[in-house]
This record gives structure tokens, sequence and C-alpha cells, in this order.
């Protein structure tokens, strides 16, 4: 949430400190218990006798985050670095939103599986990088979209130019058919490979209970993202993926003329 901690900080923690925290919070009334697979009633009750061994205490109260800075370009310097990570992205909106699983098509068209069109453009075109991804992500009260990615130090500026031009051509230029079609299967696909064993159903299980919602959400995601058009998508892209909107930071060596 726009928090960052210096490593002093860590250097003066106590002990104290640590069990205080853990007093104070790790208590039944701020947590919750998720069982999945092969659930008996002995099971259960195993597990709520265990649960019931927790210690009680107040509520967690909500803690207040400061509001995001509106810097949209940051360099931090590494000298002598052979290659600058990117990161391009925005602040959105948690999964409750209407337009969450929109973007999410919109992330996975632009760099969320390997044919990708940035990987297609940085890596398979340009050989700028191994690997480019996008994605929204998702937290308890807030989301982003964030493209990320390593490149050689000397094409720093060239590889943020393609992603950009390829953002851009997302809001421009109706999506293929065919491109959506296959963005939908990967999608699709990615759902139900996170859903298959109990570990993955417990996980998804817990995401959804934090975000207010319950397991029926997944087969209306699914729903809403087999409803995707091609003016979807770049209507979604044209209303969030504006260039005066997006974040940029680079982390590296500091180049001539950069």
């Amino acid at each position: 949430y726009g928090i960052s901690s210096d490593e002093r900080e860590y250097d003066n923690l106590t002990r104290e400190a640590v069990a205080d925290f853990h007093r104070r919070f790790y208590t039944a009334e701020n947590c919750f218990v998720v069982c999945s697979g092969r659930i008996g009633e002995h099971e259960l009750q195993a597990v709520g006798a265990l649960a019931a061994q927790l210690p009680h205490g107040e509520a967690e109260t909500a803690i207040r985050f400061p509001a995001p800075e509106t810097t949209h370009a940051a360099f931090v310097e590494h000298p002598g670095a052979v290659q600058s990570s990117l990161r391009l992205g925005r602040l959105l909106f948690p999964r409750q939103h209407p337009d969450f699983v929109g973007m999410q098509v919109v992330a996975t068209a632009l760099g969320g599986y390997f044919g990708s069109r940035l990987m297609q453009n940085l890596r398979e075109k340009h050989g700028y990088t191994y690997g480019v991804v996008s994605a929204m992500v998702n937290f308890e009260r807030e989301g982003y979209f964030a493209v990320a990615a390593q490149v050689g130090t000397g094409v720093t500026q060239e590889a943020l130019q393609e992603i950009c031009k390829e953002i851009e051509r997302l809001r421009t230029e109706p999506m293929p058919e065919e491109e959506l079609a296959l963005v939908k299967n990967m999608m699709t696909g990615e759902m139900m490979r996170i859903l298959d064993g109990p570990f993955g159903i417990a996980d998804v299980t817990i995401e959804n209970i934090l975000c207010g919602t319950d397991n029926t959400v997944i087969g209306e995601n699914i729903r809403r993202i087999r409803q995707m058009t091609p003016a979807d998508v770049q209507r979604l892209a044209r209303k969030y993926l504006a260039k005066e909107d997006l974040v940029t930071v680079i982390a590296g060596a500091r180049q001539p003329n950069s």
C-alpha cells in the first residue's frame, strides 16, 4: 500500500515489539479457518478444537495508508548494472470493481502469457528481454495494473517505447477475434489449473472471503471473460491506460542522454 521500511527499522526492532504485535493481532477475532479436501465430521471437530485454542483479543482496526503520490516517473540508480528493471503501471481498483475482470483480459492480451503482444515484440522481434509480463494485481483494499521486465541497459529507452507502443495499439486498434479467443481460453484454462486440488481451492476461497464474496464468483468471472468483445478490450484500454496516467519506474545504471 505504498509504505516501505528502512533497513535500520529492522535493526532496531526488539523481541518485545514482535511479541506485542503477535499478542494484539494473532487473535481469534482477526482470523478465519478454511478447510478444503476430504473433510468429514472428525476432521471438522479436530480443526475446531485447534481453532478454539486461539487467544481472544480486540478485532483489528483498519490501518490508514497514505494517499498515493502523483509522481509519474522515477529512476533508481544502480551504477554498473548490466540490466534495467522496468515497471510501468498505475493504481486502479480491487477485485470487487465491475471492470476488474475486463482489465484482467486486457493485461493478459498485453503480457499475460508466452505468446502475448509484449512477448512477441520485446523478446521475439527485438531481443530486448528474456521475459516481460503484465497483470492486474489484487489486494484486499486496492488493485493495480503493471508491466514488468528486465532489459539490457543499453536498450532501456527502446524497450519502454515498445511497451508504450503496444499499450497504445490496444487503445486504438480493435483486437482480432482469433487473438481474443486465444486469450479467453488461456485465462479459463489457468483458472481451472489453479482450482485443480484442495490447496488451490483453499487459496481461492480465502481470497474470495477477503473480497466479501464466495466461490460462486468463479463461474461468474468465467462467464464475464467469455463475453468480452474486441470493443470491450479497446474501451477498457482507452479508459484506464492513457499514457499520462501511467507511472514509469526504472532501476539500473544511468545511460548517457537518459
